[in-house]
């Protein structure tokens, strides 16, 4: 079956439902109880929630009922085969009524390299600026407080104390190593 209405078309060959919009400006627009749940604009981006706090806030649950196959979301780039370059992220966000949102803190993915076979993770926070705080590298090496980890170290850290085991003020527990003035423990 085949219709056709304005500018838009439903099709369905026995498989697939197709629903297009001839106009190159039209949105796609899900709603239920008369609110609109879920709008695919001109550009193929989709938004999931309420369209009225922002243009990519919302709410996204991916459900997945086959108990051999975990439910998964892919966040893939295209072109993205520079060194560092972001590959996709994850941003969490807060937003007040009338503002335009903050982002208190973000993962990302990056390349590692020119290919598509190797990527790094790195950890954001925000304390009014978003900053990259610790990264896993393509090797599983982990650096805090540094963006290049340095080459055979499994853990490098930068730029203050390392504490073993607890700290209690006026009362040490463990172990506390304190860089020299080379920055080495």
């Amino acid at each position: 079956p085949t219709g056709s209405v304005g500018n838009a078309d439903i099709r369905f060959d026995g498989t697939t439902l197709d629903i297009r919009s001839n106009s190159s400006s039209a949105s796609l627009l899900l709603s239920t109880a008369s609110t609109e749940r879920m709008r695919i604009d001109s550009s193929g981006n989709v938004q999931i929630g309420n369209s009225t706090y922002g243009s990519s806030l919302g709410q996204l649950r991916v459900i997945n009922d086959a108990s051999s196959t975990p439910a998964s979301i892919s966040l893939m780039g295209y072109g993205n085969v520079t060194d560092n370059a972001e590959v996709g992220k994850l941003e969490f966000a807060m937003q007040q009524s009338g503002t335009g949102g903050q982002v208190h803190a973000k993962i990302s993915g990056l390349a590692s390299g020119t290919g598509e076979d190797e990527g790094q993770l790195a950890f954001y926070t925000s304390d009014n600026t978003l900053t990259e705080r610790m990264r896993l590298d393509e090797n599983g090496n982990v650096g805090i407080g540094t963006t290049s980890v340095t080459s055979g170290s499994k853990l490098d850290i930068r730029g203050g104390n390392l504490i073993l085991g607890g700290y209690n003020s006026g009362n040490d527990y463990g172990i506390i190593l304190t860089p020299d003035d080379s920055s080495s423990y």
